[in-house]
């Protein structure tokens, strides 16, 4: 068994030598504004080649996020990027959008690449993908239980990086469109405004159901080493560095089988939590006990003496440098130390050494004053002395010859490894987009209008294929040109979406709208036609392209762009746009419906929650996962003249066969429904 890294967060230069001297293996820090967490202190240029060689020095490995969606407009800025990342010597780049892992994975093949939790990969099927295309490292989603994960393990190589302690979102990762569409600051820009930790309120609840408690594994630690994981990792670059050295050293203890200490689990629960810590989605006991929300108990809890304690875990240099010396003092010759490490060695040579004028025991003077490595993370740990008559060596030569020699050995430990990046333009044409068609995607087969027939695409839920089977060949031999949406979501159920896929085929199906990067393989499969789903978020020229070459037929691009960006991706690969639908806003594993009294034998799979204003939010539930839906619905039926598509989407989620066929009507008459209306962020962005 092999001991799994121990992977901290640093948000700015404190947080960052709090992980390192807690005891991390490895730390990650974001890049610029091109990362999920844009408001920590992400370092670039120079700041980052020091942060590197501050962790090398100390044979600590650091980690790059650039895990955000990048625009077209962008991409210059993300080249750049992508160049300093390897000039800094970094360990390797946690990456979401398709595009730069392809651009990493092309112009930086030394570069390790990491497949972030932001690309919401929660199957075996998504990390095999990952691990084809040359990543080496997939951040597996916080929602998955304990056998999930062996699952990825044991049908890959790619290695496993694993949350084990921080804040959990109640969205899978990648999949919240919560900030964006309510406050134009959106998570997959690293600008979230996490208005799920307001109240929201399902039938008989507290107000909070959008709000889970944070994470910790550390008991399960042992157990995740076991199953052969490769990095343990800890959330929270934008905390303190208290609580990155108290969730470290937690960690630390338990990867090293100590056992934790009590009064630093209790100070780690008191300095952040929400209303306690939850193991929920692991063990798989999901439900009303996972639900929490910061309380006033738990700010207080948070005191100054909390604080001081966590405190002295990073006051002072961590003694984690082992090394050797060798130092010789013999009369009438230069008084010389060497020291190495296992790789590096380092030289210092002094002043002639004198004889003494009486017999003292220069040996033992010497082996005390060496070993005073003082404020450096050295620790010798052999030590040999050569000496020849009596010398009488000063403490102060020997202390300068001690730290000459630290110095010299200090900096070739630091020395950054920098990784060549070979710039490979990719350009494309202006996108020419033909006469739109129209697709139209329901999530229940039975409020399917009979206009429908006039859109050029219906897809239905994979599921009906099994549950409907006599329903989906009646809607085939009407004249309904059928194909099937996988769920956004699969967790657990890989096998379940091959048999669908199948069950499609049978029914004389063959095309399939995929959801997310796990469902790729499956539907290849299957030998049916990928078309891409708004869900993959596509944002720049180069993903498109990335998708083209995995086979797609073509994609619906991320309803977070804005159409100005949406006209700039260029290539002929076709691309649409949802131009109707209630946005989902996100999908979580565990129903917010369950925080409240009406649980799921009792609603069918159709909740709600109300926010604070009193506005009601649709909640629908498909394979073990719950979608949340804007109340107010996106149309933008009257613009579409001035998008380059090649197709636009119509999302049913909530609305009846009625109000079904009166929205496709109204499309083709070109016209908008009455009522209360959003454009979503096609006009007005985000940050």
């Amino acid at each position: 068994m092999i001991k799994p890294e121990i992977l901290a967060p640093a948000g700015g230069t404190e947080q960052l030598c709090a992980a390192v001297r807690a005891g991390a293996d490895a730390v990650y820090l974001g890049y610029g504004s091109l990362s999920a967490r844009a408001g920590a202190q992400n370092p670039v240029g120079d700041e980052l080649r020091r942060a590197v060689e501050y962790c090398r020095m100390r044979g600590v490995r650091l980690y790059v996020a650039m895990n955000t969606l990048i625009r077209d407009d962008e991409w210059r800025l993300a080249q750049a990027a992508a160049m300093d990342i390897c000039k800094s010597g970094a360990d390797g780049v946690i990456v979401q959008d398709p595009g730069v892992a392809r651009m990493f994975l092309q112009c930086a093949p030394d570069m390790p690449v990491h497949g972030s939790t932001q690309m919401s990969v929660h199957s075996p099927a998504g990390a095999q993908l990952l691990e084809k295309a040359g990543l080496k490292r997939v951040v597996l989603a916080r929602e998955m239980s304990k056998k999930e994960i062996e699952q990825v393990i044991a049908s890959s190589n790619i290695e496993t990086e694993v949350f084990v302690h921080g804040a959990m979102c109640m969205s899978v990762s990648g999949q919240c469109y919560l900030s964006s569409v309510l406050g134009s600051r959106s998570g997959n820009r690293g600008m979230c405004a996490q208005p799920c930790r307001l109240p929201f309120s399902a039938r008989g609840s507290q107000g909070y159901d959008l709000s889970l408690k944070d994470m910790s594994l550390v008991e399960h630690i042992p157990l995740l080493a076991q199953m052969g994981v490769t990095s343990l990792k800890i959330e929270g670059r934008l905390k303190r560095p208290e609580y990155i050295a108290a969730a470290v050293a937690a960690c630390r203890m338990a990867a090293d089988g100590q056992q934790a200490d009590p009064n630093l689990l209790k100070n780690l629960e008191a300095v952040f939590s929400r209303s306690g810590f939850s193991d929920g989605y692991f063990t798989g006991k999901r439900g009303k006990i996972m639900f929490g929300y910061r309380r006033k108990d738990d700010v207080l809890a948070a005191s100054s003496k909390v604080f001081g304690e966590l405190h002295n875990l990073y006051r002072e240099e961590k003694k984690s440098v082992e090394i050797g010396a060798l130092l010789t003092a013999k009369v009438g010759e230069p008084l010389a130390l060497e020291v190495w490490d296992g790789e590096n060695k380092a030289f210092a040579s002094g002043d002639i050494v004198v004889a003494a004028e009486k017999p003292h025991d220069a040996e033992q003077r010497i082996r005390q004053q060496i070993c005073k490595t003082g404020g450096t993370p050295y620790v010798i740990t052999r030590l040999d002395i050569e000496t020849d008559g009596e010398p009488f060596v000063p403490v102060s030569a020997i202390n300068n010859l001690r730290r000459s020699a630290l110095e010299v050995l200090s900096e070739k430990r630091s020395r950054v490894i920098i990784k060549d990046f070979t710039e490979k333009e990719q350009t494309y044409e202006p996108h020419a987009a033909g006469t739109p068609t129209v697709r139209a995607i329901f999530s229940d087969i039975s409020e399917i209008p009979e206009n429908a027939k006039k859109c050029d695409f219906v897809f239905i839920p994979a599921e009906a294929c099994e549950n409907s089977a006599d329903e989906v060949k009646d809607l085939i031999r009407r004249g309904f040109n059928a194909a099937v949406t996988l769920p956004g979501a699969n967790f657990g159920s890989e096998e379940k979406i091959v048999q669908l896929l199948d069950l499609a085929k049978e029914s004389g199906i063959k095309d399939v709208l995929v959801q997310n990067l796990g469902q790729i393989i499956p539907a290849k499969n299957a030998g049916m036609t990928l078309h891409g789903g708004f869900r993959l978020n596509i944002a720049n020229s180069n993903s498109l392209d990335v998708l083209r070459q995995q086979g797609f037929e073509d994609a619906c691009v991320s309803f977070e762009l804005t159409f100005n960006q949406i006209n700039a991706l260029g290539g002929k690969f076709k691309r649409g746009i949802l131009a109707y639908g209630h946005l989902p806003l996100m999908i979580t594993r565990n129903c917010p419906s369950a925080n409240g009294t009406y649980f799921c034998d009792r609603c069918g799979g159709k909740g709600q929650i109300t926010d604070r204003r009193g506005d009601v939010f649709e909640v629908r539930c498909r394979m073990g996962c719950s979608e949340l839906y804007n109340p107010v619905p996106m149309c933008v039926f009257d613009k579409l003249g001035t998008v380059k598509a090649d197709f636009f989407d119509l999302l049913f989620t909530t609305e009846d066969k009625n109000k079904a066929k009166e929205i496709i009507d109204l499309y083709f008459e070109g016209k908008k429904p009455e009522g209360k209306l959003t454009n979503g962020l096609y006009l007005r962005g985000m940050e």
